[in-house]
C-alpha cells in the first residue's frame, strides 16, 4: 500500500468526507436555492447554461480526485478510474441526480438516488445513502403532479 500523503486523512476521514458531501443536512440549503431558480427554467430555451454547467463541472473534479487518490492509497477505496470517477461523480450528482430539468415524482427521485449509490458502490467509492433520498423526494411530485414542498 502507498504511504499517505496526507497522515490526517485517515480511512475513516476519508469515507467520512464522502459520505457528509450527499449529506441531507448539507444538500438541503442547495436543494432549496436551486428549487426556486430551476423550476422556471426551461433547458430547452437556454443550452449555453447547460453547456457552461458540464464544462464547469468536469473542470471542478480536482477536490473529487484528491479525495479518491487519498482514498485509494489507505485502501478506503478502490477507484480504477480516478479522474472520470470523478467527472462522473459530478456530473451525475449536479445535473442527474436533482430534479432541477424535468419535474419527478417522489417515487422516482427514490429511485434516482438508489441507482446513484448503486453506481458509486461500482465505481468503488462506498457512499452511504443516510437520508439523502428521502430529502431529494421531498423535491418530488406526488402520484398526481403536485409538488412535495
Amino acid at each position: 500500500m502507498a504511504r499517505n500523503a496526507y497522515p490526517e486523512l485517515t480511512q475513516e476521514r476519508i469515507i467520512q468526507a464522502a459520505t457528509e458531501l450527499f449529506s441531507p443536512r448539507r444538500a438541503q440549503k442547495r436543494l432549496e436555492a436551486a428549487n426556486l431558480m430551476f423550476r422556471k427554467f426551461n433547458p430547452k430555451a437556454n443550452p449555453k447554461m447547460i453547456g457552461m454547467e458540464f464544462t464547469a463541472l468536469v473542470d471542478e473534479r480536482d477536490d473529487f480526485v484528491d479525495l479518491i487518490t487519498q482514498g485509494n492509497q489507505d485502501g478506503s477505496l478502490h477507484v480504477d478510474q480516478v479522474e472520470q470517477a470523478a467527472e462522473i461523480i459530478r456530473l451525475l450528482a449536479n445535473m442527474w441526480l436533482l430534479p432541477f430539468f424535468r419535474q419527478r415524482t417522489q417515487a422516482e427521485l427514490r429511485t434516482r438516488a438508489a441507482c446513484f449509490f448503486s453506481i458509486m458502490q461500482g465505481l468503488g467509492i462506498p457512499l452511504q445513502d443516510q437520508g439523502f433520498s428521502d430529502l431529494l423526494a421531498s423535491f418530488g411530485t406526488d402520484a398526481q403532479g403536485e409538488a412535495g414542498i
